[in-house]
């Protein structure tokens, strides 16, 4: 057997997680073979994985079955010895298959993840720290699942808490710390602060440095060399610039425009009886929404828990999608999302904790889905237009603008947009041509708002650039009688009104005819 290469890399799995090592050695588009020896004292072998520029190109592996579910098991192992060397050390023996290390690690995280790790990342990172979305990352090369690609679409809508984004992931709470780890390490989720979130971490807790193995294991021996600095370390979390970041995020803004669907009318060749059930499908289609849980469970208000999982099971004798066979069979796509909502309604009104918090957002208004659509609408709204506001700042006013139109679309009238729109405009190149357009967004917010300064200001802007002066100085003392603290709009009423005091004066002060046939004697002499 001739003289192996001494390895450039070396460790435990316990230590540094095979996750961390085949992330890396993509990440660095390292050339050689990974070896992993058995993580009981004694057994001899090794599974090998040979890398061509960061891509798997072969594997061996000691299992009995050499494909790739052998292969995932690998990434929860929790000890053994590592080394990776320089050369091919696994010949033709093994199986040949390029395998994209990225889809390989996203999909060890479903089944064989080593959550200990995970929870320290996330623990690292701050439950309540915010973070956001900044791209970078070729999703379509993953291979994801569709809930899971709903998630990161969600995190694509705008900056939210760890904590808050977990709880929103339909794959459950384990999956969502999974997926947001992958998101992390990848440079596709970075930290966001806000003002109010200044405490964001921006560092996570980087993995323990290897060990060297202790003992030479079979085989292989395990010559003691350190680790090369970083090797074992994820990427900089630090945070980069990206232009995504500061694009109108309309496939978020989907989720709040898109109503439930209604199929369409039923066919001829239907019973009496499925045409009744059909027609009574796109009546809830259409009216559900609109309801709270109590009217969707047909039950009254305030029924008790016991009414209303009677209710419940009623409904899900005749609405449960498993029910929708043979001519119903197209329909099950239109009741899964009424049945879904007749969970929610049960689910919330049988736990007490949840009830309390739901009866309480009843008395004030919500508790529909259109209604919590319409919060969640301004809630996301607020976001685009806190990315609208760093382009403002950076006088990048064509960008915020569009954000600005996007969020508009979704969410209707809103204040602080239309005024952020019209100040955008107002700073555009050859802006003059649309006052009228710039005036009519500022009216809009004041109607909504009567009392808000800012608006009042912004308006005496525009008159006075209209050349409307006097219309323009009671806009600003409107907004100083409303906010004797604001400056700007202080300022611009002085100055203002002293030159129209100026301008009146001036014209006031006619000479007499003696006195201009005085003045062009003086002049002659």
């Amino acid at each position: 057997m001739p003289p192996l290469p001494d390895p450039i890399a070396q460790g435990e799995l316990k230590e540094t997680p095979l996750f961390h090592i085949v992330f890396q050695l993509h990440r660095k588009a390292m050339s050689g073979t990974l070896v992993i020896w058995p993580e009981k004292e004694g057994e001899r072998g090794q599974d090998r994985l040979l890398f061509s520029e960061g891509w798997i190109l072969r594997f061996f592996l000691r299992a009995e079955k050499q494909d790739r579910d052998a292969l995932l098991l690998l990434f929860g192992r929790e000890g053994g010895p590592y080394a990776f060397y320089l050369g091919d050390l696994v010949g033709e023996r093994g199986v040949a298959e390029r395998i994209d290390p990225l889809a390989l690690l996203l999909e060890s995280l479903r089944n064989h993840a080593r959550d200990e790790v995970i929870e320290r990342y996330i623990e690292g990172i701050g439950l309540e720290s915010w973070v956001r979305f900044r791209g970078g990352l070729d999703l379509k090369r993953l291979g994801l699942l569709p809930k899971e690609l709903g998630f990161i679409e969600l995190i694509r809508a705008g900056p939210a808490s760890i904590s808050d984004l977990i709880a929103q992931c339909e794959l459950g709470p384990k999956m969502g710390k999974r997926l947001l780890y992958f998101l992390w390490i990848n440079q596709a989720l970075v930290p966001y602060e806000p003002k109010e979130h200044s405490h964001v971490s921006t560092q996570p807790p980087p993995p323990a440095q290897g060990v060297q193995a202790s003992g030479q294991p079979s085989d292989l021996p395990l010559p003691d060399l350190p680790l090369p600095e970083g090797l074992e370390d994820p990427p900089s979390s630090a945070p980069q610039e990206d232009a995504s970041a500061f694009l109108p995020d309309r496939r978020g803004a989907r989720r709040f425009m898109e109503s439930l669907p209604v199929p369409p009318p039923p066919p001829p060749h239907l019973s009496e009886e499925e045409g009744a059930f059909w027609e009574e499908v796109i009546e809830r289609c259409r009216a559900i929404e609109m309801q709270n849980h109590f009217e969707m469970l047909g039950v009254p208000l305030h029924a008790e828990p016991d009414a209303v999982r009677k209710a419940y099971l009623s409904l899900a004798k005749r609405w449960h999608p498993d029910r929708m066979t043979g001519s119903l069979l197209p329909l099950r796509p239109y009741v899964e999302p009424i049945f879904a909502y007749f969970t929610q309604a049960h689910d919330t009104l049988t736990d007490p904790t949840k009830r309390s918090l739901y009866l309480r957002a009843l008395e004030e208004g919500s508790g529909t889905p259109l209604a919590e659509r319409r919060v969640e609408a301004l809630l996301w709204a607020a976001k685009e237009h806190a990315k609208a506001q760093v382009l403002i700042k950076q006088r990048r006013f064509e960008a915020a603008l569009q954000i600005l139109e996007n969020a508009l679309e979704v969410v209707g009238d809103e204040v602080d947009l239309l005024l952020s729109k019209a100040w955008c405009i107002y700073n555009l190149p050859g802006s003059n041509a649309r006052l009228g357009e710039m005036l009519a967004l500022v009216d809009r917010a004041l109607a909504l708002r009567p009392a808000h300064d800012h608006a009042h200001y912004l308006r005496g802007l525009i008159l006075l650039r209209d050349k409307k002066e006097r219309e323009a100085l009671a806009s600003f003392q409107k907004a100083v009688e409303i906010n004797p603290k604001n400056l700007e709009a202080l300022q611009e009423a002085r100055l203002l009104q002293k030159q129209l005091s100026q301008q009146a004066e001036a014209q006031t002060k006619v000479k007499s005819p003696i006195g201009q046939w005085f003045e062009r004697l003086l002049k002659k002499g």
